[in-house]
């Protein structure tokens, strides 16, 4: 059993910077068409049973205070807006902002508390009635690490909000101190068998790519100072380099405007995607909690080439490379994932909106899949830099390692990357490491009834249907990843009133509506990079979203690694209200193609 000499749960206060100074940092347009909504994940590891839980603890809060302190410093400011222009940025204070705290919480063993309430009532001048109520609640322990694993690791156990902080709220509201937003939270979570990091960072600064990043070197920092008996001493962490923090090459359209130059109608969006609400987004009635429902699916790497085979144009696993028209288009893995789930999704919302087969065979109505898409490697720095014809960012899929279930097949978030990924000098992509949101919102638009068209019987051969579904999936892509788009779409958010703080909002029906959202998580490296060191029996387990997620979004989490099976594939990670999520859970097409993990 893994052993404390201290009591827990407790706090840790960790000195991240100079208590006399105070530091700004400036976020970048893409920055600020974020909500300040947390991105809160948890990160799960076994622990073997004779592990120090203190030296765990205090090396991993000694990791993050070198990560904070002397790299990524914005990770301990709090998230701010000006008054007076509506920009947006972080800031560190003086004083108390020097210091970060850590929760460290206990959940192995049950526990009971205790409420007393004494109501005190006068019935007459003479007469007092003092009533008191005691009130027992008891938390019963926390799944052991075995059972979770057993379970794939459920959502049912890992959105339990005793995982994340005590001030954690998905949607943070600015105090009225002034103070600000915290940028992070971070807590340490005891459990029979393992340590789960419940983690939260503001999307306002971050993104996936990005927070995948921070952890891999909060990873490395721990994993030095640990050497843990029975694993290889860890190399030396490899140079920090600070210029990829720099979010100054995403602000050139900023830049021209506030000159003069390049501003456009901010009435006229550059991209469909998008609009722009200059007295904010109206806030829309939303799904109450009780009537949400979440769901991971998990589709097996045999049955994911056999997808992919489905869209082919004669079972050649996606069709040719680039050009030749639709008949030699090429699909990824992704895009077929994605579309499956973008049918199956709309499909078991039909009743909610009362349609029925025979009307969706005549309805005609546009319906909307939204793609969260990484642009790290096609994003314009300058503003002449778009100029180059975007299809060759987008002409082959041998750029980036793997094949299959990773690599470039996973490119319906990042993309596969071109020959000038990264900071490449002609003024094109961002270095990978980069930290600040570097993502842009696609549309693929189709007809009701042409997305729920009848598909062909046959899940071994080609289905014509199902490939013009994919088709519009990776049209949108691509189309949204040229350098060219890019830069109307940074020169339009620049343009916009208070630079899209607040203002811009995607233009799409996805709560209780019929459109529906789609991220892929799958190219995140967390399974290979996340190992702190402090277990002989290897790195990261399990990656999971921390809270409950929103009506029809649809996470594509990266393929697990150790104690996962042969053929293990991708885990599809859904919310959706709790009706519709009924009726999919039994829609045979998706029940053909995956399986519901855990409950």
């Amino acid at each position: 059993m893994p052993h404390s000499s201290k009591p827990l749960p407790r706090t840790i206060e960790i000195q991240v910077a100079d208590p006399a100074t105070e530091e700004v940092f400036p976020t970048s347009l893409l920055d600020g068409i974020m909500r300040k909504i947390y991105n809160p994940v948890t990160l799960t590891y076994s622990l073997d049973d004779d592990a120090d839980l203190e030296k765990i603890i205090s090396t991993t809060c000694a990791g993050l205070q070198t990560l904070m302190r002397d790299e990524y410093r914005f990770l301990a400011a709090s998230v701010h807006e000006d008054p007076t222009t509506g920009h947006s940025f972080a800031k560190r204070t003086r004083g108390a902002q020097s210091r970060f705290t850590v929760h460290v919480n206990d959940l192995r063993h049950t526990t009971t508390t205790t409420t007393t309430t004494t109501t005190t009532t006068t019935t007459t001048t003479t007469t007092t009635t003092t009533t008191t109520t005691t009130t027992t609640t008891t938390t019963p322990a926390f799944p052991t690490y075995a059972a979770l694993a057993a379970a794939h690791f459920p959502v049912s156990a890992l959105e339990d909000p005793r995982l994340l902080p005590p001030s954690f709220t998905p949607f943070p509201a600015a105090p009225a101190d002034g103070s600000g937003i915290p940028v992070t939270l971070v807590q340490l979570n005891v459990i029979r068998g393992g340590l789960i990091i419940g983690l939260a960072i503001n999307h306002r600064v971050v993104d996936a790519r990005g927070l995948d990043a921070i952890v891999a070197r909060w990873a490395a920092h721990t994993r030095a100072l640990f050497n843990a008996p029975g694993v290889h001493a860890a190399p030396p962490v490899p140079p920090f380099e600070h210029a990829e923090l720099d979010r100054e090459p995403l602000d050139w359209a900023a830049r021209a405007v506030a000159k003069g130059k390049s501003k456009v109608d901010w009435r006229d969006p550059a991209v469909p995607s998008m609009r722009c609400l200059p007295d904010g987004a109206p806030t829309g009635p939303g799904v109450k909690p009780e009537d949400m429902a979440s769901r991971i699916w998990h589709m097996s790497a045999s049955k994911l080439a056999a997808l992919k085979a489905r869209a082919s144009k004669g079972g050649g696993g996606g069709g040719g490379k680039g050009g030749g028209g639709d008949e030699e288009a090429w699909v990824s893995t992704n895009d077929c994932l994605t579309a499956l789930m973008w049918r199956c999704i709309t499909r078991a919302r039909l009743a909610h909106h009362g349609i029925d087969a025979v009307s969706c065979a005549k309805d005609t109505r546009p319906v909307k899949l939204m793609n969260a898409i990484d642009v790290r490697a096609y994003v314009p720095t300058t503003p002449a830099a778009a100029t180059a014809a975007s299809s060759s960012f987008d002409s082959s899929d041998d750029s980036a390692s793997g094949s299959g279930t990773e690599g470039s097949d996973t490119d319906s978030d990042t993309g596969r990357r071109s020959p000038t990924s990264g900071s490449s000098g002609n003024g094109i992509g961002i270095p990978d490491a980069y930290p600040g949101n570097t993502v842009m919102f696609s549309h693929a638009t189709l007809p009701l009834n042409t997305l729920l068209a009848p598909s062909s019987p046959s899940s071994s051969s080609p289905d014509p249907t199902f490939r013009t579904i994919a088709l519009a999936i990776r049209a949108a892509i691509s189309y949204y990843r040229s350098p060219s788009t890019l830069r109307s779409a940074l020169s339009w958010i620049a343009s916009c009133p208070s630079r899209g703080v607040g203002t811009i909002e995607m233009d799409f029906d996805v709560v209780l509506g019929l459109d529906v959202v789609a991220t892929s998580w799958r190219v995140l490296r967390a399974y290979e990079r996340a190992d702190f060191g402090w277990s002989s029996d290897g790195g990261l387990k399990a990656l999971r979203w921390a809270a409950p997620l929103f009506d029809g979004y649809c996470f594509f989490y990266p393929t697990r690694k150790d104690g996962a099976g042969e053929d293990e594939g991708v885990e599809v990670y859904l919310g959706l209200e709790r009706g519709c999520m009924e009726r999919l859970v039994k829609d045979p097409e998706l029940r053909e193609w995956a399986e519901v993990r855990g409950e």
